[in-house]
Protein backbone atom coordinates (compact mmCIF):
# COMPACT_ATOMS: atom_id res chain seq x y z
CA UNK A 1 0.00 0.00 0.00
CA UNK A 2 1.17 3.63 -0.46
CA UNK A 3 0.06 7.32 0.97
CA UNK A 4 -0.96 9.29 -1.84
CA UNK A 5 0.09 12.06 0.30
CA UNK A 6 3.58 11.05 -0.22
CA UNK A 7 3.79 9.82 -3.62
CA UNK A 8 1.89 12.40 -5.60
CA UNK A 9 3.07 15.43 -7.33
CA UNK A 10 0.69 17.13 -5.36
CA UNK A 11 1.54 15.72 -1.84
CA UNK A 12 4.08 16.16 0.23
CA UNK A 13 6.90 15.91 -2.04
CA UNK A 14 5.83 17.31 -5.49
CA UNK A 15 5.30 20.82 -6.28
CA UNK A 16 3.23 20.94 -2.94
CA UNK A 17 5.96 20.37 -1.40
CA UNK A 18 6.37 22.16 2.41
CA UNK A 19 10.24 22.15 2.08
CA UNK A 20 11.32 22.94 -1.32
CA UNK A 21 14.46 20.90 -0.66
CA UNK A 22 12.05 17.50 -0.77
CA UNK A 23 10.07 19.17 -3.76
CA UNK A 24 12.16 17.45 -6.61
CA UNK A 25 11.29 13.59 -5.73
CA UNK A 26 7.60 12.49 -6.24
CA UNK A 27 8.36 11.52 -9.83
CA UNK A 28 10.53 8.96 -8.58
CA UNK A 29 8.23 7.90 -5.56
CA UNK A 30 5.29 7.12 -8.62
CA UNK A 31 7.57 5.15 -10.74
CA UNK A 32 8.87 3.04 -7.92
CA UNK A 33 5.09 2.61 -6.98
CA UNK A 34 4.77 1.44 -10.77
CA UNK A 35 7.49 -0.99 -10.72
CA UNK A 36 6.28 -2.35 -7.43
CA UNK A 37 2.60 -2.85 -8.33
CA UNK A 38 3.94 -4.39 -11.77
CA UNK A 39 5.32 -7.70 -9.78
CA UNK A 40 3.70 -10.71 -10.24
CA UNK A 41 3.35 -11.17 -5.90
CA UNK A 42 1.98 -7.40 -5.58
CA UNK A 43 -1.93 -6.27 -5.13
CA UNK A 44 -2.08 -2.64 -4.72
CA UNK A 45 -3.68 -0.97 -1.58
CA UNK A 46 -4.07 2.64 -0.30
CA UNK A 47 -2.94 3.69 2.59
CA UNK A 48 -5.48 6.89 2.58
CA UNK A 49 -4.22 10.45 1.13
CA UNK A 50 -2.97 11.92 4.28
CA UNK A 51 -2.55 9.16 6.91
CA UNK A 52 -4.94 9.92 9.82
CA UNK A 53 -3.30 9.48 12.89
CA UNK A 54 -6.25 9.33 15.30
CA UNK A 55 -9.74 8.33 13.22
CA UNK A 56 -11.63 9.36 16.23
CA UNK A 57 -10.82 12.76 15.78
CA UNK A 58 -13.09 13.13 12.47
CA UNK A 59 -15.89 15.37 13.25
CA UNK A 60 -18.29 16.73 11.03
CA UNK A 61 -15.97 14.85 7.96
CA UNK A 62 -13.38 17.03 9.21
CA UNK A 63 -9.64 16.48 10.67
CA UNK A 64 -7.40 19.12 12.17
CA UNK A 65 -4.33 19.18 9.89
CA UNK A 66 -2.71 17.82 13.39
CA UNK A 67 -4.06 14.81 13.23
CA UNK A 68 -2.89 14.21 9.67
CA UNK A 69 -0.04 14.55 7.25
CA UNK A 70 -0.11 18.57 6.25
CA UNK A 71 -0.82 18.65 2.40
CA UNK A 72 -0.79 22.45 1.25
CA UNK A 73 -4.45 22.96 -0.35
CA UNK A 74 -6.49 20.30 0.94
CA UNK A 75 -9.46 20.29 2.87
CA UNK A 76 -10.30 16.95 4.53
CA UNK A 77 -12.56 14.91 3.50
CA UNK A 78 -13.22 10.92 3.88
CA UNK A 79 -14.71 10.50 0.61
CA UNK A 80 -11.35 12.00 -0.73
CA UNK A 81 -8.88 10.37 1.87
CA UNK A 82 -11.14 6.89 0.50
CA UNK A 83 -11.92 6.82 -2.73
CA UNK A 84 -9.71 9.23 -3.98
CA UNK A 85 -6.90 7.75 -3.28
CA UNK A 86 -8.14 4.68 -4.92
CA UNK A 87 -8.25 6.38 -7.66
CA UNK A 88 -4.93 8.04 -7.67
CA UNK A 89 -3.62 4.52 -7.97
CA UNK A 90 -5.79 2.96 -9.78
CA UNK A 91 -5.42 5.89 -12.61
CA UNK A 92 -1.50 6.84 -11.79
CA UNK A 93 0.09 3.82 -10.70
CA UNK A 94 -1.62 0.58 -10.72
CA UNK A 95 -1.65 -1.62 -14.28
CA UNK A 96 -5.22 -2.04 -15.46
CA UNK A 97 -5.12 -5.64 -14.70
CA UNK A 98 -4.94 -5.33 -11.25
CA UNK A 99 -7.08 -2.52 -9.68
CA UNK A 100 -6.71 -1.39 -5.86
CA UNK A 101 -9.61 -2.09 -4.14
CA UNK A 102 -8.43 -2.32 -0.55
CA UNK A 103 -8.01 -0.05 2.47
CA UNK A 104 -5.18 -0.58 4.79
CA UNK A 105 -6.19 1.32 8.16
CA UNK A 106 -3.19 4.63 9.09
CA UNK A 107 -2.11 5.89 12.19
CA UNK A 108 -4.01 4.07 15.57
CA UNK A 109 -5.91 2.07 13.06
CA UNK A 110 -9.51 2.84 15.14
CA UNK A 111 -11.91 3.76 12.35
CA UNK A 112 -15.17 4.99 13.51
CA UNK A 113 -18.72 2.90 12.61
CA UNK A 114 -19.49 6.86 10.80
CA UNK A 115 -15.84 5.44 8.69
CA UNK A 116 -16.40 1.56 8.34
CA UNK A 117 -20.44 2.64 6.96
CA UNK A 118 -18.43 4.27 4.41
CA UNK A 119 -16.65 1.55 3.80
CA UNK A 120 -19.34 -1.05 3.43
CA UNK A 121 -21.70 1.43 1.30
CA UNK A 122 -19.00 1.73 -1.16
CA UNK A 123 -17.35 -1.91 -1.01
CA UNK A 124 -14.06 -1.04 -0.23
CA UNK A 125 -12.12 -3.86 1.84
CA UNK A 126 -10.35 -2.96 5.16
CA UNK A 127 -7.69 -4.16 6.90
CA UNK A 128 -5.26 -3.15 9.89
CA UNK A 129 -5.22 -2.59 13.42
CA UNK A 130 -5.33 -5.48 16.28
CA UNK A 131 -2.52 -6.33 18.52
CA UNK A 132 -1.38 -9.67 18.16
CA UNK A 133 2.17 -10.28 19.94
CA UNK A 134 2.43 -12.92 21.56
CA UNK A 135 5.63 -14.50 22.27
CA UNK A 136 7.77 -16.51 24.46
CA UNK A 137 8.78 -14.47 27.17
CA UNK A 138 5.07 -13.67 26.79
CA UNK A 139 2.88 -16.78 25.86
CA UNK A 140 -0.41 -14.82 26.97
CA UNK A 141 -3.78 -15.29 25.21
CA UNK A 142 -4.17 -11.92 25.70
CA UNK A 143 -1.67 -11.01 23.65
CA UNK A 144 -3.90 -12.66 20.52
CA UNK A 145 -6.22 -10.51 19.21
CA UNK A 146 -9.22 -11.50 17.28
CA UNK A 147 -9.74 -11.61 13.93
CA UNK A 148 -11.18 -8.30 13.93
CA UNK A 149 -13.66 -6.10 15.99
CA UNK A 150 -17.20 -5.25 15.46
CA UNK A 151 -18.40 -1.93 15.73
CA UNK A 152 -22.31 -0.93 15.73
CA UNK A 153 -23.28 -3.40 12.27
CA UNK A 154 -19.64 -3.20 10.63
CA UNK A 155 -16.56 -5.45 11.27
CA UNK A 156 -13.27 -4.02 11.21
CA UNK A 157 -10.63 -6.60 10.21
CA UNK A 158 -7.27 -6.87 12.02
CA UNK A 159 -3.70 -8.42 10.42
CA UNK A 160 -2.51 -11.34 11.29
CA UNK A 161 0.31 -10.30 13.76
CA UNK A 162 1.64 -6.48 14.30
CA UNK A 163 4.21 -5.16 12.47
CA UNK A 164 8.32 -4.99 12.88
CA UNK A 165 7.74 -1.61 14.04
CA UNK A 166 6.43 -2.74 17.44
CA UNK A 167 9.29 -5.34 17.40
CA UNK A 168 11.54 -3.24 17.17
CA UNK A 169 10.23 -0.68 19.90
CA UNK A 170 8.76 1.66 17.62
CA UNK A 171 12.17 1.45 15.62
CA UNK A 172 14.31 2.32 18.56
CA UNK A 173 15.97 -0.62 18.18
CA UNK A 174 16.96 -3.74 18.44
CA UNK A 175 16.46 -3.76 14.56
CA UNK A 176 16.77 -7.32 14.40
CA UNK A 177 13.39 -7.79 16.64
CA UNK A 178 11.37 -8.77 14.01
CA UNK A 179 12.80 -11.99 14.12
CA UNK A 180 10.61 -12.36 16.78
CA UNK A 181 7.32 -13.13 15.28
CA UNK A 182 8.31 -15.88 13.93
CA UNK A 183 7.27 -16.95 17.95
CA UNK A 184 4.22 -15.50 17.17
CA UNK A 185 3.07 -17.95 14.38
CA UNK A 186 4.29 -20.73 16.54
CA UNK A 187 2.21 -20.18 19.12
CA UNK A 188 -0.79 -19.32 17.22
CA UNK A 189 -0.28 -22.13 15.66
CA UNK A 190 0.34 -24.77 18.19
CA UNK A 191 -1.55 -26.42 20.11
CA UNK A 192 -4.66 -24.51 18.69
CA UNK A 193 -4.59 -22.62 15.64
CA UNK A 194 -5.96 -19.21 15.83
CA UNK A 195 -4.09 -17.00 12.90
CA UNK A 196 -2.44 -17.25 9.98
CA UNK A 197 1.13 -16.33 8.82
CA UNK A 198 1.00 -12.52 8.12
CA UNK A 199 4.30 -10.94 7.50
CA UNK A 200 3.60 -7.26 8.06
CA UNK A 201 6.58 -4.43 8.15
CA UNK A 202 7.10 -1.67 6.00
CA UNK A 203 9.77 -0.68 3.49
CA UNK A 204 12.09 1.04 6.08
CA UNK A 205 12.86 -2.57 7.05
CA UNK A 206 15.29 -2.59 3.74
CA UNK A 207 17.59 0.21 5.14
CA UNK A 208 19.15 -1.43 7.53
CA UNK A 209 21.83 -4.71 7.53
CA UNK A 210 19.92 -6.43 10.88
CA UNK A 211 16.22 -5.62 9.54
CA UNK A 212 17.08 -6.89 6.59
CA UNK A 213 18.36 -10.03 7.60
CA UNK A 214 15.32 -10.22 9.98
CA UNK A 215 13.25 -10.37 7.20
CA UNK A 216 15.53 -13.30 5.18
CA UNK A 217 14.84 -15.16 8.62
CA UNK A 218 11.04 -14.74 8.42
CA UNK A 219 10.73 -15.57 5.02
CA UNK A 220 12.66 -18.46 4.60
CA UNK A 221 11.02 -19.91 8.33
CA UNK A 222 7.77 -19.19 6.41
CA UNK A 223 8.25 -20.45 2.82
CA UNK A 224 9.39 -23.96 4.72
CA UNK A 225 5.85 -24.45 6.45
CA UNK A 226 2.61 -25.90 5.14
CA UNK A 227 1.01 -23.31 3.74
CA UNK A 228 -1.31 -21.69 0.94
CA UNK A 229 -0.26 -18.71 -0.29
CA UNK A 230 -3.08 -16.14 -0.63
CA UNK A 231 -3.36 -12.40 -1.37
CA UNK A 232 -4.74 -10.08 1.27
CA UNK A 233 -8.05 -9.56 -0.88
CA UNK A 234 -8.59 -13.09 -0.38
CA UNK A 235 -8.18 -12.84 3.52
CA UNK A 236 -10.36 -10.60 4.12
CA UNK A 237 -13.80 -11.90 2.63
CA UNK A 238 -13.08 -14.87 4.88
CA UNK A 239 -12.83 -13.31 7.82
CA UNK A 240 -15.91 -11.23 7.23
CA UNK A 241 -17.11 -14.77 6.26
CA UNK A 242 -16.03 -16.15 9.66
CA UNK A 243 -18.53 -13.86 11.81
CA UNK A 244 -21.57 -14.23 9.28
CA UNK A 245 -21.60 -18.04 8.57
CA UNK A 246 -24.58 -20.06 9.82
CA UNK A 247 -24.47 -23.42 11.79
CA UNK A 248 -27.02 -25.98 12.90
CA UNK A 249 -26.65 -29.31 13.68
CA UNK A 250 -29.21 -32.62 14.60
CA UNK A 251 -27.48 -35.23 16.42
CA UNK A 252 -24.04 -35.66 14.37
CA UNK A 253 -25.74 -33.53 11.05
CA UNK A 254 -24.55 -30.08 10.81
CA UNK A 255 -25.74 -27.92 8.32
CA UNK A 256 -23.15 -25.20 7.18
CA UNK A 257 -24.98 -21.80 5.65
CA UNK A 258 -22.66 -18.73 4.10
CA UNK A 259 -19.40 -19.79 3.49
CA UNK A 260 -19.05 -18.07 0.55
CA UNK A 261 -15.29 -17.33 1.07
CA UNK A 262 -14.33 -19.60 4.21
CA UNK A 263 -14.25 -22.78 2.58
CA UNK A 264 -12.86 -24.52 6.01
CA UNK A 265 -14.45 -25.66 9.34
CA UNK A 266 -12.91 -27.18 12.62
CA UNK A 267 -14.17 -30.21 14.50
CA UNK A 268 -12.67 -32.07 17.28
CA UNK A 269 -9.69 -34.38 16.32
CA UNK A 270 -11.33 -37.73 17.76
CA UNK A 271 -14.26 -36.97 15.38
CA UNK A 272 -14.84 -38.89 11.67
CA UNK A 273 -16.61 -37.58 8.49
CA UNK A 274 -18.83 -39.88 6.20
CA UNK A 275 -18.36 -38.39 2.90
CA UNK A 276 -20.57 -40.23 1.26
CA UNK A 277 -23.56 -38.99 3.42
CA UNK A 278 -22.23 -35.48 3.35
CA UNK A 279 -22.83 -32.99 0.79
CA UNK A 280 -20.33 -30.28 -0.22
CA UNK A 281 -17.95 -31.79 2.60
CA UNK A 282 -14.55 -32.28 0.32
CA UNK A 283 -11.81 -32.90 2.42
CA UNK A 284 -10.50 -33.37 5.98
CA UNK A 285 -6.83 -32.72 7.58
CA UNK A 286 -5.81 -33.57 10.71
CA UNK A 287 -4.13 -30.70 12.64
CA UNK A 288 -2.81 -30.28 16.27
CA UNK A 289 -5.50 -28.61 17.24
CA UNK A 290 -8.40 -31.06 15.20
CA UNK A 291 -9.46 -31.49 12.05
CA UNK A 292 -9.83 -29.26 9.69
CA UNK A 293 -12.72 -30.10 6.80
CA UNK A 294 -12.63 -28.95 3.12
CA UNK A 295 -15.82 -27.45 1.86
CA UNK A 296 -16.48 -27.16 -1.82
CA UNK A 297 -17.97 -23.93 -3.43
CA UNK A 298 -21.19 -24.10 -2.75
CA UNK A 299 -22.96 -22.38 0.14
CA UNK A 300 -24.19 -24.53 1.82
CA UNK A 301 -23.05 -27.80 2.84
CA UNK A 302 -24.42 -30.92 5.08
CA UNK A 303 -21.24 -32.49 7.03
CA UNK A 304 -22.14 -36.11 8.83
CA UNK A 305 -19.73 -36.83 11.80
CA UNK A 306 -19.58 -40.64 12.30
CA UNK A 307 -16.95 -42.86 13.49
CA UNK A 308 -13.18 -43.25 11.88
CA UNK A 309 -13.84 -44.69 8.60
CA UNK A 310 -10.56 -45.62 6.88
CA UNK A 311 -11.67 -46.51 2.59
CA UNK A 312 -13.26 -42.81 1.82
CA UNK A 313 -11.96 -40.73 -1.08
CA UNK A 314 -11.16 -36.93 0.40
CA UNK A 315 -8.50 -34.15 -0.28
CA UNK A 316 -5.57 -33.77 2.56
CA UNK A 317 -4.64 -30.05 1.70
CA UNK A 318 -3.44 -28.74 -1.24
CA UNK A 319 -1.20 -25.08 -1.71
CA UNK A 320 -3.45 -23.98 -4.12
CA UNK A 321 -7.35 -23.42 -3.82
CA UNK A 322 -10.08 -25.62 -4.56
CA UNK A 323 -12.08 -23.35 -6.39
CA UNK A 324 -14.58 -25.87 -7.71
CA UNK A 325 -15.20 -29.78 -6.67
CA UNK A 326 -18.57 -31.66 -7.00
CA UNK A 327 -19.37 -35.56 -6.22
CA UNK A 328 -20.91 -37.94 -8.46
CA UNK A 329 -21.93 -41.63 -8.06
CA UNK A 330 -18.68 -42.89 -9.22
CA UNK A 331 -16.46 -40.24 -9.81
CA UNK A 332 -15.36 -36.69 -8.38
CA UNK A 333 -14.37 -33.62 -9.97
CA UNK A 334 -11.68 -31.13 -8.44
CA UNK A 335 -10.32 -27.70 -9.69
CA UNK A 336 -7.31 -26.23 -8.29
CA UNK A 337 -6.01 -22.66 -8.44
CA UNK A 338 -3.44 -21.36 -7.57
CA UNK A 339 -0.46 -18.73 -6.59
CA UNK A 340 2.29 -20.90 -6.21
CA UNK A 341 3.89 -23.98 -7.94
CA UNK A 342 0.65 -27.13 -7.43
CA UNK A 343 1.39 -29.68 -4.46
CA UNK A 344 -1.88 -31.83 -3.67
CA UNK A 345 -2.22 -34.73 -1.38
CA UNK A 346 -5.41 -36.48 -1.74
CA UNK A 347 -6.49 -39.87 0.17
CA UNK A 348 -7.59 -42.72 -2.60
CA UNK A 349 -10.00 -45.35 -1.83
CA UNK A 350 -9.38 -49.08 -2.70
CA UNK A 351 -10.96 -49.37 -5.93
CA UNK A 352 -10.48 -45.85 -7.08
CA UNK A 353 -7.89 -44.27 -9.55
CA UNK A 354 -6.61 -40.40 -9.32
CA UNK A 355 -6.08 -38.98 -13.10
CA UNK A 356 -4.60 -35.10 -12.92
CA UNK A 357 -4.56 -32.70 -15.72
CA UNK A 358 -1.61 -31.77 -16.14
CA UNK A 359 0.13 -34.70 -15.59
CA UNK A 360 2.53 -33.97 -12.42
CA UNK A 361 6.38 -33.92 -12.99
CA UNK A 362 6.16 -35.61 -9.37
CA UNK A 363 3.42 -38.29 -8.30
CA UNK A 364 3.61 -40.96 -5.48
CA UNK A 365 1.18 -43.27 -3.70
CA UNK A 366 1.97 -44.42 0.18
CA UNK A 367 -0.62 -45.77 2.48
CA UNK A 368 -3.19 -44.72 -0.36
CA UNK A 369 -2.52 -40.84 -0.37
CA UNK A 370 -1.53 -39.73 -4.00
CA UNK A 371 1.12 -36.67 -3.74
CA UNK A 372 1.03 -34.84 -6.52
CA UNK A 373 3.73 -31.73 -6.96
CA UNK A 374 4.53 -29.78 -9.61
CA UNK A 375 7.11 -27.36 -10.78
CA UNK A 376 5.77 -24.26 -12.45
CA UNK A 377 1.99 -25.90 -13.01
CA UNK A 378 -0.30 -23.51 -10.47
CA UNK A 379 -3.91 -24.70 -12.16
CA UNK A 380 -4.68 -28.88 -11.81
CA UNK A 381 -7.61 -30.73 -12.77
CA UNK A 382 -8.15 -33.65 -10.93
CA UNK A 383 -10.55 -36.81 -11.02
CA UNK A 384 -10.98 -39.41 -9.20
CA UNK A 385 -13.12 -42.17 -10.65
CA UNK A 386 -14.03 -45.49 -8.90
CA UNK A 387 -15.64 -49.50 -10.05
Amino acid sequence: SIIEGETALHGLFGFNSIDPYEGDISEELENLSRKIFRLENIEPASHTFTHPFYWGKIINDDLDPNYRLQVKNYDFSLDREIRGSLEYINTRLAPKAKQANMIFWSGDCLPTQTTLDYMYKNNVLQINGGDTVIVNDQPWLSNIAPYGIKRGDYYQIFTGAQNENVFTNDWIGPFWGFKKVIQTFELTDKPKRFKPIDIYYHTYSGSKRASLNALHKIYKWAIKQDVMPIYTSKYIPKVMDFYEVSLANEKDTWLIRGSKNLKTVRIEKDQGVDFGASHGIVGMKTHESGRYIHLNQDEKQILVLSQERKNQNYLIDANVALVHANRYKKSIDLLFQGEVAAEIRYHVAKGCELNAMPIAEEQSKKDGVVLLKYTSNKDVHVIVTCE
